[in-house]
């Protein structure tokens, strides 16, 4: 298992199983009327969520719009908006306190009291303008805001309790000041600074005991009532999220969970199928709506909630990790099971794709597609009983044609591996119903649609390289160990970058592998893997080439550590060689940078001009 973050679910929010408003499913039996189980034992827990969008207005300029890393409020007709996604919390949770926090960032000087209130109609951060802008209800609470810069907060406990219950749309906050002056706050955009945050404190019941069968969510036109299930504006959903369905079909992954072994995030809600029947939540995952309505809707599941670190871009052709909360409930005696994910980087209505790409930074040709974790194995035995763990999982290369539009996923955690269809890889599918395995036992599929953030700019790179270990004259066959790190000093978010490191020939990596590679980061480097390729040196011989290709943050740095194997080439009676070596990096946003390291090799007394060691460079790409 990779990194990870185990608590106990009797201290922290971790322990909420299932609604409680419900006991087992029983397909004769409909959910409403069935004997359950209940505690008055309750579970606290906490959630922060970043804004999803927000912007500003202004009076002087009222077909203007101010999408940018500011929000700012005054009595010159200056409005501010935030919008948050309340629907990680589960359906069952009651809200203790929420809390709208915005940092000041010192502009403007004197005391000035900033209004919230809730907006009353839909808005898009792109478009949003004075004069289109939607009526806000001055009916939240006011922060009196002072000169030092700080995190300004209001009480919007009551707001948020009318938007999780359903009683009110949620459309967001508005922000005003009716008292001479102005404030400004940082918003999403600025990320490398605070953005907009809504802290969430809620309790949960214990759960009650019995099976949890569970579906997706993700739109699919397939389904029972003949319905158009879109995936975005003007294309159709075919992911295949139902499950009732002919032979020839795909069926969607369900999970009968007879009993609960492990499931995705803190919470799993129990469905009787994606489009139909009961469902704990109230309206089912597809199709159904709040009011019980068939129409075209999807994103309906409340227990979407594994996948923790959202707030990041998927670059084309790099690789990312995935941050994924994994439960275990007490009672739980199962060794290991499979998470897999799927990205629709093409944004076509499926997860079927595949193609080959070339990274940000150039290089050679690699695949790619939108199956972008693989029967990646869940270690349960590291996760006791009662508790969860937050594991890091890497990607492989993900596609993505359509960078920084919205994008539909899918996380599903089984004890089988992902089902692959007759052509093609697999695409999120499960168990067909007719076929012998029917359904998987056990696990949970969420499917999500992911908001990427704005791009980010890196900042001044900084490269250094040095020969760790080459003492003297390293003697002929020897061994010595480069490291380079790549630091980023500031920048304005995450953003992708490169080291290229260029083996003079005859040296190569040894162990001959990528995996001999130590790719190391305190944190904000992804992913911490590396290649080889292979290219023409100056004088035609093949020479090695390391490549790691990234995503950096803000103030963050990336270490690569690896063994050469020495064999100098020298002329006749040549005793040693100084053997240079030059690494570059560079990415987006940034001027590439070099970085040189040097030692002494002894020379094996005769001219060489091919390596000594047997290594198969045909299974390199060509740099």
């Amino acid at each position: 298992m990779s990194t990870r973050l185990i608590r106990q679910l009797s201290s922290v929010s971790a322990l909420v199983l299932g609604s409680l408003a419900c006991g087992p499913v029983d397909s004769e039996q409909p959910l409403e009327t069935q004997t359950h189980e209940l505690t008055t034992a309750r579970q606290t827990g906490t959630v922060d969520l970043l804004a999803t969008q927000d912007a500003r207005t202004q009076a002087p300029s009222e077909d203007g719009n101010f999408d940018g890393p500011i929000l700012w409020t005054n009595t010159q007709g200056h409005q501010s908006f935030v919008a948050f996604d309340l629907t990680t919390l589960p359906v069952d949770a009651i809200i203790e306190s929420a809390e709208l926090r915005l940092y000041f960032n010192g502009h403007y000087a004197g005391v000035n009291t900033v209004d919230v209130g809730q907006v009353e109609g839909a808005w898009d951060e792109t478009t949003l303008t004075w004069n289109n802008q939607p009526t806000i209800a001055w009916t939240g609470p006011s922060a009196e805001v002072g000169d030092a810069a700080a995190d300004i907060s209001w009480d919007v406990t009551e707001m948020a309790r009318n938007w999780h219950a359903g009683r009110a749309e949620n459309y967001g906050f508005g922000l005003r000041s009716l008292t001479p002056g102005g404030k400004q706050f940082w918003s999403r955009e600025a990320v490398q600074q605070l953005p907009p945050r809504l802290v969430i404190k809620y309790s949960l019941p214990v759960t009650p005991k019995g099976p949890f069968p569970d579906s997706g969510d993700a739109p699919d036109s397939t389904n029972h009532h003949g319905v158009l299930n879109s995936a975005y504006p003007g294309v159709p959903g075919n992911f295949p999220t139902v499950y009732q369905v002919p032979a020839g079909q795909a069926a969607g992954p369900r999970h009968d969970n007879i009993t609960l072994q492990a499931f995705l995030g803190n919470f799993i809600s129990r469905e009787q199928e994606a489009d139909a029947g009961p469902d704990a939540d109230g309206p089912n995952n597809i199709l159904r709506n709040a009011a019980g309505l068939i129409g075209n809707v999807a994103d309906q599941d409340r227990g979407d909630d594994g996948w923790r670190n959202r707030n990041f871009r998927f670059y084309n052709c790099l690789k990312q990790t995935l941050k994924v909360r994994v439960s275990r409930p007490l009672g739980a005696t199962k060794k290991q099971m499979y998470l897999n994910t799927w990205f629709d980087g093409l944004r076509d209505g499926d997860f079927g794709d595949a193609a080959p790409c070339t990274p940000p930074s150039g290089g050679p040709v690699q695949a790619s597609s939108e199956w972008i974790v693989r029967n990646h194995p869940v270690d349960l035995t590291q996760i006791a009983p009662g508790s969860f763990a937050d594991l890091d999982v890497p990607t492989e290369r993900v596609l993505n044609l359509t960078e920084g539009l919205p994008h539909w996923m899918r996380f599903t955690l089984s004890e089988a591996p992902a089902v692959t269809p007759p052509v093609g890889l697999p695409d999120g599918r499960g168990p067909h119903p007719l076929s012998a395995a029917k359904s998987f036992a056990l696990g949970e599929t969420e499917d999500v649609l992911q908001i990427p953030p704005p791009p980010g700019q890196l900042g001044n790179l900084v490269l250094e390289k040095r020969v760790v270990d080459a003492e003297g004259v390293v003697p002929q066959g020897g061994v010595v160990t480069y490291e380079i790190r790549l630091k980023n000093e500031g920048g304005s978010g995450p953003a992708p970058a490169y080291i290229r490191d260029q083996l003079p020939s005859p040296l190569h990596p040894s162990p001959f592998l990528p995996s001999g590679i130590t790719v190391r980061s305190p944190g904000g480097a992804f992913p911490l893997e590396a290649n080889l390729a292979v290219t023409p040196g100056p004088t035609g011989a093949p020479e090695i080439v390391v490549l790691w290709d990234g995503e950096l943050a803000p103030n963050s740095e990336v270490t690569v550590r690896f063994q050469v194997h020495v064999h100098p080439t020298c002329v006749p009676f040549q005793a040693q060689r100084s053997i240079l070596n030059v690494a570059r990096a560079g990415g987006f946003g940034a001027p590439p940078v070099s970085a040189q390291a040097s030692f002494l090799a002894d020379c094996p007394g005769q001219l060489i001009s091919q390596p000594i060691d047997s290594v198969d460079l045909s299974a390199l790409p060509t740099f």
